[in-house]
């Protein structure tokens, strides 16, 4: 299997904004078949990035939640591609 990067010329300096191109590379992958499912954990503000990033899933067609996990810590988890 193939290792895909995403590069950037600059990361944000925001928390915030890092999570949401974090989760929109993630919406890429899914959106271009290069992955099925992608589960981000650990994220910073993954709570209140959440109304944002649901948007950028719609935008792509892909779906997206907000789920927990046993620990209770919510991950993002984007994929698959909306079939309708």
């Amino acid at each position: 299997m193939e290792t895909i990067r995403v590069l950037r010329p600059e990361p944000p300096d925001d928390a915030r904004e890092r999570t949401l191109q974090m989760i929109e590379d993630a919406v890429r992958l899914v959106a271009s078949g290069a992955a099925r499912r992608v589960s981000l954990g650990s994220l910073t503000g993954a709570e209140s990035v959440a109304p944002t990033a649901a948007a950028i899933a719609q935008r792509y067609g892909v779906h997206f939640s907000l789920e927990r996990g046993p620990s209770g810590r919510p991950a993002i988890v984007v994929g698959p591609l909306d079939v309708r």
